[in-house]
């Protein structure tokens, strides 16, 4: 089951692109009514396409309680004032920006620089399989 959200650039009539709007796409697959899904988000920043998401979600019959996944948290605009008035159960991050902001909501930070580390070092030493060495 799919919900897609996507931002979509508008342009001015200068031709200079403009803060883009959210659009909800549509659901996918299942009837998801009392279903409550994971959202995953490439980034936070304004907050503004995870709402969007989950509006939908909602609109469509779905359960609220949302679980809200992103690797990247930067919290800007109004981006705490939207995430707060959703019904989210928590937010999972890798590597936030501020972590005070976090302390607004239900989060879980979840660490993966030693993961990165481990992966670029067998990368350097081809331990990786159908990987060529990359430094000498």
């Amino acid at each position: 089951m799919w919900c897609c959200a996507s931002r979509c650039a508008t342009r001015t009539s200068s031709s200079s692109a403009s803060r883009g709007s959210i659009a909800l796409q549509g659901i996918v697959g299942d009837d998801v009514t009392g279903r409550t899904p994971i959202v995953v988000d490439d980034m936070i920043a304004t907050g503004a396409t995870v709402e969007a998401a989950v509006n939908g979600w909602l609109a469509a019959g779905g359960m609220p309680g949302l679980t809200v996944v992103a690797p990247h948290a930067l919290f800007v605009d109004r981006a705490i004032e939207r995430l707060h008035s959703l019904p989210l159960k928590q937010i999972v991050v890798t590597h936030p920006v501020d972590r005070r902001s976090l302390l607004l909501f239900p989060a879980r930070v979840v660490d993966v620089a030693g993961l990165l580390a481990d992966t670029i070092a067998r990368l350097h030493r081809t331990e990786l399989p159908g990987r060529s060495r990359l430094c000498a």
